[in-house]
């Protein structure tokens, strides 16, 4: 078993998150970025940065064996084994199990600990006589402290995800004012233009239209690249 909840910081890992969808959109070519219909790029690329804490179902009993347990005689200072059983609960849980390593904001001193395997966790009550009603009662107390952390990281997951697509529309619209216009005939910024409706002109000279484009990038809209792909 290990220690849930008690790996990092909840704070760095929301700003984790946030930064791999901005490494997203840096990574993404010109031509697709300028391209895709942002409002699409925008929401699937937050779907993915959007956090999904773990939900606990129901526990249930994966085993139950007789062991032999290693007991101290202090009397005589002697080990010995009697036998004794060994029940093992699995807690299944949908989401992300990564959630089990941030500490929430206001954490017991002592975290509940339990082993995480693919899609459940699992603890083990071992004893020569061990008691239903205890066995039960223990776990109860542990399922109700694991809910008190996921609660609290489930109210932080709802704040970052009701935002987060938010800040990629920022993200990808802050990449696409860097990105230069670019022609079949290579690349063309609008620094090197008073207009850009100038730059269009030397380009492709008087069959086209000199009107500047509404954005001030001059890369979206009726774009020069747009107008080049007509040719």
């Amino acid at each position: 078993m290990q220690q849930l909840f008690s790996s990092h910081s909840l704070a760095p890992a929301l700003d984790a998150e946030v930064g791999r969808a901005r490494e997203e959109i840096e990574r993404l070519q010109e031509d697709y970025l300028l391209s895709a219909a942002e409002e699409d790029l925008v929401l699937a690329i937050a779907e993915k940065a959007k956090w999904k804490p773990p939900v606990l179902g129901e526990p249930y009993i994966a085993s139950d064996r007789e062991v032999e347990i290693r007991k101290h005689d202090p009397l005589w200072d002697e080990v010995y084994t009697v036998k004794g059983s060994e029940i093992t609960f699995r807690i299944p849980f949908t989401g992300d199990r990564a959630f089990f390593g941030i500490r929430p904001p206001h954490q017991q001193w002592t975290p509940p600990a339990a082993g995480i395997g693919n899609g459940y966790l699992e603890v083990s009550h071992e004893g020569d006589a061990l008691d239903s009603d205890r066995v039960r009662q223990e776990l109860n107390n542990l399922i109700s402290a694991i809910n008190s952390n996921l609660e609290q990281l489930a109210t932080a997951a709802r704040d970052h995800n009701g935002t987060i697509a938010d800040k990629v529309r920022g993200f990808v619209q802050a990449r696409k004012k860097r990105i230069p216009c670019a022609t079949e005939h290579g690349r063309q910024y609008w620094s090197s233009c008073s207009t850009p409706g100038e730059c269009a002109k030397d380009i492709f000279g008087s069959r086209y239209s000199t009107k500047a484009p509404d954005h001030d990038a001059g890369c979206e809209g009726e774009s020069v690249r747009a107008r080049a792909s007509a040719i």
